[in-house]
Parts: structure tokens; C-alpha cells; sequence
């Protein structure tokens, strides 16, 4: 792991020494980051989640973890090469301990991520991301309650083509109505 990894680092703190416990790597100079390796068949799911944390980070900058290195949607080695991304570590507890990280957390959902609109493009997303092992179906959309509306509509039709979860179904599919 570490070839994959250790460019990146380098980069980053040219002058450290990593030591590698992964998914933690920690420098000599006192940083730690996550890094994270898949297979092949998870490439998706891996561009999708490093996508999604730059876009948080972008959106509202410090809510998710900063991403220092990812295969990208556009990557030309995407078919030989693991999936992979490198992000800031962020030691992340329950929030049930501290009240006011749960009040800021909803603060900065609203105030900031919720509000946040793509030069050009809406609300939405350009890539694939998942819900568990269920792919989204993204795209752009003027606001943001249609841009949820369909993003749950469609989980509410998969969950519905499988023949499962029919009063959850329902009850999604009057939420998406009011």
C-alpha cells in the first residue's frame, strides 16, 4: 500500500517519514490521514464517496474530511489500478455525548451544505454515489427539494423493485408529496 499512498504523502509533507497502520498513516511531523484501498468493483463507490467529501469540503469547508488524493471519475488508470483515496484523519465520536457538536453539526447542514448551489449546475451531483451498497442515481436539479425528492423517489423505487419494505415505501412517497 504504500507506492499507492506514499506520492501522495510526499507531496504533502515532503520532509516526514509514514508509518503505516492503515487505514491510519501517521507522519513524523505529527499529522495522521485516512487512507483507504478497494477493489476494482468498488471503483464507483470510490469515486463517489471521495467526490462527495470534496464536494462537503468545498460546500462548508472543515464539515468533512479534506481529500488529498483520490482516482477520479476521469482517471485514465481507472480499469488497472485499485481504487484508493487519502483524506485529513478526523478522530469522529458520537454525538450523542456532546450536545452542541450535534446543534452545530444542524447548523452548518442548513446554514452552509443545504444552501450551497454548483456554479452553474443547481443542486445535484456528477457522479454515482451510494446509500450502503444502493447506487444513486444522480443529476441536477434546480432546487434542492427537487434535487431530494428524486434522489429519495429513486431509492423509494428500488426498495420497491426488490418487493420489499412496502409501508416504508409508502410512508417515503408521502413524505415526498407534502
Amino acid at each position: 500500500m504504500d507506492k499507492i499512498f506514499l506520492p501522495h504523502l510526499q507531496k504533502i509533507e515532503p520532509h516526514a517519514q509514514f508509518t503505516f497502520k492503515l487505514p491510519i498513516i501517521e507522519s513524523s511531523l505529527g499529522r495522521k490521514y485516512y487512507a483507504k484501498v478497494g477493489s476494482l468493483s468498488e471503483r464507483e463507490q470510490f469515486v463517489g464517496e471521495a467526490e462527495s467529501l470534496r464536494a462537503i469540503h468545498n460546500a462548508a469547508p472543515g464539515l468533512a474530511p479534506q481529500v488529498f488524493a483520490a482516482a477520479g471519475p476521469d482517471d485514465s488508470t481507472a480499469t488497472s489500478e485499485r481504487p484508493f483515496f487519502l483524506s485529513e484523519y478526523r478522530n469522529i465520536t458520537s454525538l450523542a455525548s456532546n450536545s452542541k457538536a450535534g446543534e452545530e453539526l444542524g447548523r452548518r447542514l442548513a446554514t452552509e451544505l443545504h444552501v450551497y448551489k454548483s456554479a452553474g449546475a443547481g443542486f445535484g451531483f456528477h457522479v454515482h454515489t451510494f446509500c450502503g451498497a444502493t447506487r444513486q442515481d444522480n443529476g441536477w436539479h434546480q432546487t434542492w427539494e427537487e434535487c431530494y425528492s428524486v434522489m429519495i423517489g429513486s431509492l423509494l423505487a428500488k426498495l420497491r423493485d426488490k418487493g420489499r419494505f412496502s409501508e416504508l415505501c409508502t410512508k417515503g412517497e408521502q413524505v415526498r408529496s407534502k
